[in-house]
């Protein structure tokens, strides 16, 4: 990372000249301190405007939740090499990159979100096809709910041509959207009905479970993380937030993940065991 500077206008100018200089685009960040909000209430009014844009990350604890609207960089491959490429392309990134405003709070800032494949040498069905081997976003918008306070992150690039007025402008604009105080977020649908279900692949997930016991028992090997999927048909189309809430109330202790990405939608838990 570049440097910080004082104020929103010499923060833009230096970081358009540092794009000229090496004709690579520079990120912007401006962090500002928040009133409270819920997390989930901005992901939904995120919706509206950026409803294949949005993602949402909470830790096991619940002191650090993050949900991210629209997208300023993407990082997204097929390769087998995908945690290379991604740490590569972050590093381009991040070294020509600026913030100004409220800082050192853990995830504030240009943070990217997204995740790796679980096998990124298993051909990907079309479910997966939208996620590749990685995905990744860098937010446009960034909410950052740590230890009971909130931020607020405005991120954009930079690039060699740009005109700075337009640029302050552009970090200066409140997106009212996502800040609607007139916005009630929806009544969480518990009665939807499940009309079917059923487990993919059966036989090959009892030969894995039976496998990974048997290597444990006969190697040093201690823990094997296996995973499998499950095939869920409702009444109605269900909505994500809706989901993330079932999920905040019903899996405490588990780190909860949402992504969107046009048409595709991902979301579940994980714990740290």
């Amino acid at each position: 990372m570049i440097g910080n500077v004082t104020s929103l206008s010499e923060t833009v100018h230096a970081a358009i000249d540092h794009a000229r200089r090496s004709h690579q685009s520079c990120v912007v960040s401006k962090i500002e301190e928040l009133n409270r909000i819920l997390p989930l209430d901005f992901y939904q009014r995120a919706g509206r405007s950026y409803s294949g844009q949005r993602c949402y990350w909470s830790d096991s604890s619940g002191e650090l939740q993050l949900v991210g609207a629209g997208i300023t960089a993407m990082i997204a491959t097929q390769s087998e090499d995908a945690a290379v490429q991604v740490r590569q392309a972050q590093a381009r990134l991040f070294r020509n990159a600026y913030t100004v405003g409220a800082q050192h709070v853990a995830g504030t800032g240009a943070v990217f979100l997204g995740g790796f494949a679980f096998d990124s040498k298993k051909e990907r069905s079309a479910m997966w096809q939208e996620f590749g081997s990685a995905y990744f976003i860098l937010p446009e918008f960034l909410l950052t709910v740590h230890r009971g306070h909130c931020y607020f992150t405005h991120t954009i690039l930079c690039r060699p041509n740009d005109d700075a007025a337009e640029r302050v402008g552009a970090l200066e604009a409140q997106p009212n959207e996502l800040f609607d105080n007139g916005f009630h977020a929806a009544t969480d649908t518990h009665d939807q009905q499940l009309l079917d279900q059923k487990d993919l692949d059966q036989d090959t997930w009892c030969r894995l479970v039976a496998k990974a016991v048997q290597t444990m028992q006969e190697t040093p090997m201690k823990k094997i993380v296996l995973a499998r999927a499950r095939s869920l048909i409702f009444q109605r189309q269900l909505s994500s937030h809706a989901l993330l809430r079932v999920l905040s109330e019903e899996q405490k202790g588990t780190c909860i993940f949402a992504w969107k990405r046009v048409r595709q939608h991902l979301s579940g838990q994980r714990r740290n065991d």
